[in-house]
């Protein structure tokens, strides 16, 4: 038997196999990358044209380059394509960036934060360091909004990569961050780049500070889940608390819109300086409808140094509390206290609407007879002043909706609620038709208005009529 591997007695032919396919490998890697590339040559192409026909005067494209990501940020994601710019010895940068790009920024820009800091294009997210003529020229090419807060949203992107989101954003500040101070930062950027890391939002809304502070507290809100709650009924009652972040602990409070979080933000009220956070704290009490803060609402409102900018919003909540003992403090607020259809049509006309921040409509949730509720939902008819012999009558007809509902929808104003006329109830014909109809054709509502609604409604305008005729009757 001949001794010796099988290789070292295999022709030369078989030998080049292996190393052939060696040889190979990297080049069919290399070709998967280049097909799977996060951005095309065109795209490339356009991207330099759309800045270029942008820029000021004196203003030209002089570089572009590929897997450059923005200088001032930490990531492990080399994905990116610089554009530079420069007029004379001035220069731009515009750094195009995938959307599931991540990255945390070392520090605050020198630059100041000219508005939105991370651009939302049609396909990419681009980060601009510019100074504002150029930053304001660029403003066009953002589509969207990027940011987590002031009108961005959680996209698709990374809703269902959240996991994976928690742990790179976790190894970036672990790697990269010693201080409060650098995570502060971190999750302010990650904010603006439209990363929900939530934990880090957590940290910094309870342990940072200043407008990283103020900014993670308000991202809270649309997450609506316990911790985050948690956290901000902490930020909200803390006497350390600055204004800033107190309101936006507010305001995200009412956007989760939990009961149990009324005495966490009764608590704020009482530590709250003059300030717009207090309108916040009494905006989230009120939508809360947290009865037991009435009586310290009434308070800072008497006590208000600047009526002229506070006191309608203390007013506004206090006749949405149902807060009684308050009606002779809102009556000296009021203008009149003999309200009729004349006054309500005539500061309608004046205002273009009768809002919620007029006292005297206050005053009329808090004394006048209003028709039975419906989920939440109820309305008043007010009569004229004198009863002309002859001619039309006008009446106003006030609809109060103190459900759930969010939308101001007209078919809500014309098919919600009861009208108690002299002791009379009326029910609407036409609502309860449309009920029917929902049933029948399996509808759960109509624009919001469940068929329970519907079915006990009254702003039909033929049916008032009615009603004011018979009122005027027994006359």
């Amino acid at each position: 038997m001949k001794s010796g591997s099988f290789w070292s007695r295999a022709p030369a032919w078989m030998i080049l196999i292996p190393a052939l396919f060696v040889l190979l490998v990297p080049t069919l890697q290399s070709v998967s990358q280049v097909s799977t590339a996060w951005i095309t040559p065109e795209e490339q192409a356009k991207l330099v044209r759309d800045v270029s026909a942008h820029l000021p005067a004196g203003w030209v494209v002089v570089r572009q380059e590929l897997n450059r990501t923005p200088s001032g940020w930490y990531t492990t994601d080399t994905r990116g394509f610089e554009i530079e710019g420069r007029n004379g010895d001035q220069a731009f940068h515009v750094w195009i960036l995938p959307n599931d790009w991540i990255g945390i920024r070392r520090a605050k820009p020198i630059r100041g934060r000219w508005g939105a800091e991370v651009f939302g294009t049609p396909n990419f997210k681009a980060i601009v360091d510019a100074d504002y003529p150029v930053y304001h020229a660029l403003e066009p090419l953002q589509k969207s909004s990027v940011s987590l807060v002031n009108g961005g949203q959680l996209t698709q992107t990374f809703r269902d990569r959240m996991d994976e989101v928690e742990k790179k954003t976790q190894e970036l500040i672990n790697r990269y961050c010693n201080d409060q101070t650098c995570r502060d930062e971190a999750a302010y950027s990650l904010i603006v780049l439209g990363v929900p890391a939530r934990k880090i939002f957590l940290d910094c809304a309870e342990h940072g500070s200043g407008e990283p502070q103020e900014v993670c507290a308000e991202a809270l809100g649309p997450m609506k889940d316990a911790a985050s709650r948690q956290v901000l009924e902490r930020v909200v009652s803390s006497p350390a608390t600055s204004s800033a972040t107190r309101r936006a602990a507010a305001y995200s409070l009412q956007q989760i819109g939990n009961a149990s979080s009324g005495p966490a933000l009764l608590e704020g009220l009482r530590n709250a300086p003059w300030s717009d956070a207090m309108t916040a704290i009494v905006s989230a009490l009120e939508d809360l409808q947290y009865e037991p803060a009435a009586p310290e609402i009434l308070r800072r409102m008497e006590s208000d140094p600047e009526p002229s900018v506070f006191e309608w919003w203390f007013i506004r909540a206090l006749a949405s509390l149902r807060y009684t003992p308050a009606i002779p403090a809102i009556q000296m607020r009021c203008r009149t206290t003999e309200l009729s259809s004349e006054w309500i049509l005539e500061e309608a006309r004046v205002r273009k609407s009768v809002d919620l921040d007029v006292p005297e409509i206050s005053l009329l949730r808090l004394t006048a007879a209003w028709g039975r509720p419906s989920e939440g939902i109820r309305i008043l008819l007010v009569a004229p002043a004198t009863l002309p012999e002859t001619g039309r009558i006008q009446v106003a007809v006030l609809m109060e909706n103190g459900g759930s509902y969010t939308n101001n929808s007209l078919l809500m104003a014309f098919f919600s609620g009861s009208v108690i006329v002299d002791g009379v109830l009326f029910y609407s014909v036409v609502a309860m038709m449309l009920a029917v109809l929902l049933i029948v054709f399996r509808e759960r509502s109509l624009m919001g208005v469940s068929p329970q609604a519907l079915s006990n409604a009254c702003e039909n305008l033929v049916l008032i009529a009615v009603a004011f005729a018979v009122w005027m009757q027994r006359k």
